[in-house]
């Protein structure tokens, strides 16, 4: 059963961004219509996918799998996403959040067998809160991102005299700038105490803490990057435009490590004094 539900979200979500292309080019909005049909098709079915696999297949340990980190991200964005759009009504957004998701859900489809060493235990609510904020932070930064890309578009638009800047489907600069403010500000502290959850669970797991953890170690680089763009906009060194540039290449960059970075979250040199009676119960 799983597998239909997951050919549908993978049909739906290549049918909803080849579409939300299609309307990045022209004013239909029955093609914004159908995509966002087709995008919510997509979404139901990968949450049904989720849902099999939280309660059928691997419980919580879903996200030490290989491939449902991808699925998962790809839930965070669609949701939030749908949730801007309600809100906002700036039907550009899904020309750039729709086609990342869709993206993500085929990338799942190359990685599909579980991580190395031991999977991640979700004994601890700490833990699965961990990952739950830092998706959550991501999702919200990408919303950032996806707003910045708009406000730069629009602001080329104007400066260059373009027809484009008159685009009804672009709002004011003011009101992109608000988007970017409300979603950068809004996954700042929900990735920072993601990371911090993230930083004691490793601790408590990890022989040398999570100094030898490459995934912690991207997480910090990530947050101090994130630090120094939240600290240098809130005191007024950064203007709205290198702003928008900033978040840019801070989600590039965050999106790098996420894919290149290894998400397995225990492995039989980083218990921290299990036996090997211990580490067998875990692997159960």
């Amino acid at each position: 059963m799983i597998d239909i539900f997951y050919k549908l979200t993978l049909s739906f979500s290549v049918i909803s961004m080849l579409l939300f292309v299609w309307y990045s080019y022209g004013k239909n909005r029955m093609i914004f219509t159908i995509s966002t049909i087709a995008s919510i098709f997509s979404f139901l079915s990968l949450s049904i996918v989720l849902i099999i696999k939280l309660k059928l297949n691997y419980g919580l340990t879903i996200l030490g799998i290989d491939g449902t980190r991808y699925l998962i991200l790809s839930w965070v964005i669609m949701f939030i996403y749908y949730t801007a759009q309600y809100r906002y009504k700036i039907r550009l957004l899904g020309s750039i959040i729709i086609p990342v998701a869709s993206m993500l859900i085929i990338m799942s489809t190359f990685s599909t067998g579980h991580t190395p060493g031991i999977p991640i235990q979700f004994s601890s609510l700490s833990t699965f809160s961990h990952v739950t904020l830092v998706f959550i932070g991501l999702g919200l930064l990408f919303l950032s991102f996806a707003a910045s890309l708009l406000y730069l578009i629009k602001f080329n638009a104007l400066k260059k005299h373009r027809a484009s800047a008159l685009d009804e489907r672009l709002p004011s600069l003011p009101d992109i700038e608000k988007i970017i403010e409300s979603t950068f500000n809004g996954g700042y502290p929900i990735f920072t105490l993601g990371l911090i959850l993230g930083i004691l669970y490793a601790g408590t797991i990890l022989k040398a803490g999570w100094f030898d953890d490459t995934k912690i170690i991207s997480g910090v680089i990530n947050w101090s990057i994130y630090s120094i763009l939240f600290l240098l906009k809130h005191t007024h060194v950064l203007k709205s435009r290198m702003f928008a540039k900033g978040i840019i290449l801070l989600f590039i960059f965050i999106s790098a490590s996420f894919t290149f970075s290894k998400h397995e979250m225990l492995n039989e040199k980083s218990l921290t004094g299990q036996s090997p009676i211990d580490i067998e119960g875990v692997q159960q």
